[in-house]
């Protein structure tokens, strides 16, 4: 009896394990990953509230043909007359709802708490993903960049052993150390701001 038992346990720990191969497995994970990517930022690039001062400025300076280098080449106090005008059209469109921007990051909170509970159990399953070895267009390096606090324990220790096991750069393991050692913005529209230097690197 006590065979038979130690039989069915063992085949069905081995049927669990296959399972979570094909869960978690070539495309089947990029499908997850690319899912996590989607979700991270389904709130955050809400044009409702972000800010519409920069794409003014920038629409002001396309008009009149001038680029980058030359408008910083132009004196503080030139810049500083563009600004003026950008903030003056800004201001008279509609303003921005913060009723709404604390629905949107509610919402938004709920999403990283599920996509940082996904990453989690992929990460204790098969370990972090090694974007070189497979067919994925994404990596979920952002998702625990928006992970709330009540994870930041587990995920320290999950970072940590996957970094001594070399499945992490230094790069990655200490911009996540980073944010679990404090890094919080309550502000959706700072977050997008501070974010976008994360963004431009990870892309590199």
């Amino acid at each position: 009896m006590k065979y038979i038992i130690l039989s069915i346990l063992l085949i069905s720990s081995t049927g669990c394990k296959t399972s979570l191969v094909k869960k978690y497995h070539g495309e089947n994970l990029c499908k997850i990953i690319s899912e996590l990517n989607e979700n991270d930022q389904k709130h955050r690039g809400n044009e409702l509230i972000v800010d519409p001062f920069f794409s003014i400025l920038d629409s002001i300076r396309d008009s009149e043909g001038i680029s980058n280098n030359m408008y910083g080449g132009f004196s503080k106090e030139k810049q500083l007359a563009y600004g003026r005008k950008a903030r003056a059209i800004a201001n008279k469109l509609p303003q921005i709802n913060e009723q709404l921007i604390d629905s949107l990051m509610t919402l938004q909170e709920n999403l990283d708490n599920k996509n940082t509970e996904i990453l989690i159990d992929i990460i204790k399953k098969i370990g972090y993903p090694k974007m070189d070895s497979l067919p994925c267009k994404e990596s979920p390096d952002l998702i625990f960049l928006h992970s709330q606090p009540q994870y930041f324990e587990e995920i320290k220790l999950l970072i940590t052993k996957e970094y001594k096991k070399g499945s992490l750069n230094d790069f990655k393991y200490g911009m996540w150390l980073r944010h679990l050692g404090g890094r919080k913005e309550n502000n959706l529209k700072k977050v997008i701001e501070e974010d976008e230097i994360i963004f431009n690197e990870i892309k590199k």
